[in-house]
């Protein structure tokens, strides 16, 4: 199975640090936008057959929602009308890849939002599972044709 190097996070050589070297500075850009708005990034993202999955990883659970979660809900919701956009919030220790719990957004109709997260407790396992299973389900859904406009 062929997969990809790991990011390059050498940073005590100074030679080969990814976040010196190749790491968006989102910053210069920010001033682009009224109020709080600013660029994010995220985490881990993974395509197949026209479905996405985005993974977001917090050393802590956020008690409201940020501008990142709402982003997450409005992809969310736009999706359903073309193709289909999961995200996986998780919480835990991301250098040590441990994690305590994760949430995922799912349709909840007498919410003012119109969905809410999930949230469960769990291990790394549980969150291998949970991605195996998405995985899985994607690979099952009818491949979506992509129209390359030059």
């Amino acid at each position: 199975m062929n997969k990809l190097a790991p990011l390059r996070h050498d940073c005590e050589s100074n030679e080969n640090c990814f976040n010196k070297f190749y790491r968006l500075k989102f910053n210069k850009l920010n001033d682009l936008f009224s109020g709080n708005t600013a660029l994010t990034d995220i985490d881990g993202a993974v395509g197949i057959n026209g479905c996405t999955l985005f993974i977001e990883w917090k050393s802590y659970r956020p008690t409201y929602l940020t501008g990142q979660d709402r982003m997450f809900l409005s992809l969310f919701k736009a999706a359903k009308v073309k193709g289909h956009i999961d995200t996986i919030l998780v919480v835990g220790d991301a250098e040590h890849m441990t994690v305590e719990q994760y949430a995922t957004i799912q349709e909840f109709p007498r919410s003012k939002l119109g969905v809410k997260f999930k949230w469960r407790k769990a291990d790394f396992n549980d969150l291998r599972e949970e991605i195996k299973c998405w995985a899985e389900w994607a690979e099952s859904q009818k491949k979506f044709k992509y129209a390359l406009v030059t």
